[in-house]
């Protein structure tokens, strides 16, 4: 089984001219939630003449008719590191995105605009588990992604097994080559953008991933990936995101319109949108570790961060209309 890197054709795709906003993801958008879960449904798509669809403007990419043979069911936690194996190996990790079933950690860091892959665990501590940790982050993540956005990244890494050590590397080439609605077995989302990514690793087999991302969810709704190494398969994951830290308390989840000005910051949160709040929104620190931390609010535009606090956090904004949790990462 391939585990999809972040960068996933079809039985039939429906293109239409509906319109759609052009969306733009940036690095809050897209930065994960701690308790977040995800239920995946793995596809092999092999012996079906499939297609991925077209790229372009307003499409609706229609998989809802897809039937391959299924796989596996999985499940994707966000978990923080001091909740992933051997987590003191990746001591730069904001999150970890803990595949259940097989037991794959993988340690991610927030950098700048970036969000890189720096390592990872698979199996239990001690001998006899896999780990590679990298050297040259895998950057494959690179914000803000809009219809158009094209980069290329490296990277390099060990692996590590029984004490013996193996270097890799791989090189891709993104491009957000379309936008618009995409319909699956699970679900309809409209404004998502698809981002393919092709990869070349070390022994020279191309990987090839069409992966469709929404605002709010780490894990793409959908992946599809081919490879031309003969050893491989043509794969589909489909991603639901089923549950959530916000859901603390049974109020509903509401965009209130508010953003945090820059995702890393130092002494204190500033905020935008905040003249939409209503006047007794309350407002409260989260960490990692699901410790609240009370913070100086009186519905301002400044958030002071209190001493101490460091990695991943959250800003939790609550009021009788619903809530709202806003990721940010204290250096």
């Amino acid at each position: 089984m391939k585990i999809f890197f972040y960068c996933l054709s079809f039985l039939f795709v429906a293109a239409t001219s509906t319109l759609t906003a052009q969306p733009t993801l940036s690095v809050g958008d897209m930065t994960p939630t701690l308790g977040d879960q995800y239920d995946v449904k793995a596809y092999d798509s092999t012996n079906i003449d499939f297609s991925e669809g077209p790229a372009g403007a307003n499409q609706t990419w229609d998989f809802s008719q897809l039937e391959p043979m299924r796989l596996f069911d999985l499940t994707f936690q966000i978990l923080s590191p001091e909740e992933g194996v051997q987590s003191e190996d990746f001591p730069n990790a904001d999150f970890v995105w803990f595949l259940d079933g097989l037991g794959l950690y993988s340690y991610y860091a927030i950098n700048g605009n970036n969000i890189e892959l720096i390592g990872s665990i698979l199996g239990n501590a001690g001998a006899g588990n896999i780990k590679t940790t990298y050297s040259d982050t895998e950057d494959g993540l690179q914000f803000p992604l809009s219809f158009g956005t094209s980069y290329m990244y490296t990277s390099a890494f060990q692996t590590e097994i029984f004490n013996i050590s193996t270097p890799g590397s791989r090189e891709g080439e993104v491009t957000v080559d379309g936008y618009g609605t995409i319909i699956t077995p699970i679900n309809t989302y409209n404004n998502v953008l698809r981002v393919k990514t092709v990869v070349l690793d070390q022994l020279g087999f191309t990987e090839t991933q069409y992966a469709w991302f929404r605002a709010g969810q780490f894990v793409p709704v959908a992946v599809y990936s081919d490879s031309d190494n003969p050893d491989g398969s043509e794969e589909i994951y489909f991603a639901e995101l089923t549950s959530t830290i916000n859901s603390i308390s049974n109020l509903d989840q509401v965009d209130f319109g508010v953003q945090i000005a820059g995702n890393i910051v130092s002494t204190q949160l500033e905020l935008i949108g905040t003249e939409q709040l209503p006047k007794h929104t309350q407002a409260t620190l989260v960490t990692a570790n699901g410790q609240i931390v009370p913070c100086s609010w009186n519905n301002g535009g400044i958030v002071t961060i209190p001493q101490g606090l460091t990695g991943l956090c959250y800003l939790w904004l609550k009021n009788e209309q619903g809530q709202q949790a806003l990721p940010f990462v204290v250096r």
